[in-house]
């Protein structure tokens, strides 16, 4: 085991345990440096979110990376509606919960501070659920992203990753609020709980438009 993928596990009496982001194990995957793909109309908004993790290093927070719907939105071109960050805060070392979550008003910005152990903005990058939601920014400005970031977002597809029932539902319910917004996205999952609860989880909508789901398993 090389040293990048040793950082990805907690040693216990045990034995190694694959550390997760946000429930998810994180996947022996690279990301892609994706910050000069970001038009002018971006640099703004890029330049607020830089303030948001300068202020969080201020107030403590240490290795703020900020990750997610604000930057997936700035690269399609549309608006974000708040911030989600993950962080470490000194402070909170020595809670035993394996997380905590603080909502913070920073820069006019409604922030989602998620607060645990240290983890890389490479980590981060390939853990969202599907990978036109996986992406994050760190300290320095710079941007990554899940290796099929940019095509699943030309594509405006939203394809899940293999997760657990719950996960599942709750990026089901996230793609139909995406889709309110751009109408356009379509949806497809793969994997043993997308086969028997995705059809269900999606079955109030509107029958003539399940063929946009691209539903497969």
């Amino acid at each position: 085991m090389n040293n990048e993928s040793s950082e990805k596990f907690i040693y216990t009496a045990y034995g190694p345990v694959q550390k997760r982001f946000c429930g998810r194990v994180i996947p022996d995957i690279e990301p892609i440096d994706i910050t000069s793909a970001f038009n002018i109309k971006a640099q703004d908004d890029l330049a607020k979110f830089s303030a948001v993790l300068e202020t969080l290093e201020k107030l403590g927070y240490k290795s703020a990376v900020l990750y997610g719907g604000a930057l997936r939105d700035i690269y399609l071109g549309g608006s974000f509606r708040d911030l989600d960050v993950y962080a470490t805060n000194p402070k909170n070392r020595e809670r035993f919960l394996p997380s905590c979550r603080t909502i913070l008003d920073i820069e006019g910005l409604e922030t989602d501070v998620m607060e645990g152990s240290d983890f890389k903005a490479e980590w981060i990058a390939v853990c969202g659920d599907a990978p036109i939601n996986s992406l994050a920014m760190d300290r320095s400005g710079r941007i990554l992203a899940h290796p099929q970031f940019q095509t699943h977002a030309a594509q405006q597809l939203f394809e899940i990753q293999p997760m657990d029932y719950h996960d599942t539902a709750r990026s089901v319910r996230r793609f139909k609020k995406l889709q309110e917004r751009y109408p356009d996205m379509t949806f497809k999952a793969n994997g043993f709980w997308s086969r028997f609860f995705v059809p269900s989880l999606l079955r109030d909508k509107n029958p003539d438009q399940n063929s946009s789901y691209g539903v497969s398993y």
